[in-house]
């Protein structure tokens, strides 16, 4: 691969790491979930942006320092297709969640109602 071998979407990371990222690092949580599945709760401190409004959003390629972790309901659709958008716009730091909201969830892992 071109990129070292890195996944187009990044890499993922499972609850301990995310954990440990979004303390350590101040990582962004960036919930892709949208229709039908909207969220009514996700991870703490998650920004809710469904991938639809991601793929249109202007944005400049800046070069994000802080981490990114993208979660969708099950870690296997949306948020590996929004964490390669956000590669592709110049965010270097982008992980993807293992196992997505549904992993967190029966991890025991915090809510938070929106």
């Amino acid at each position: 691969m071109a990129d070292g071998g890195r996944q187009p979407a990044g890499p993922a990371v499972d609850n301990t790491k995310a954990t440990l990222l979004i303390n350590r690092e101040d990582a962004l949580v960036l919930d892709v979930r949208g229709p039908p599945s909207l969220p009514t709760a996700t991870s703490p401190r998650a920004d809710n942006i469904p991938l639809a409004q991601l793929e249109v959003a202007p944005r400049q390629a800046a070069r994000q320092v802080k981490p990114v972790i993208v979660v969708c309901n099950s870690g296997q659709n949306l948020a590996p297709k929004a964490g390669a958008l956000l590669r592709a716009q110049g965010f270097a730091n982008v992980h993807t969640l293992a196992g997505g909201y549904q992993a967190w969830l029966s991890g025991g892992m915090p809510v938070e109602k929106k």
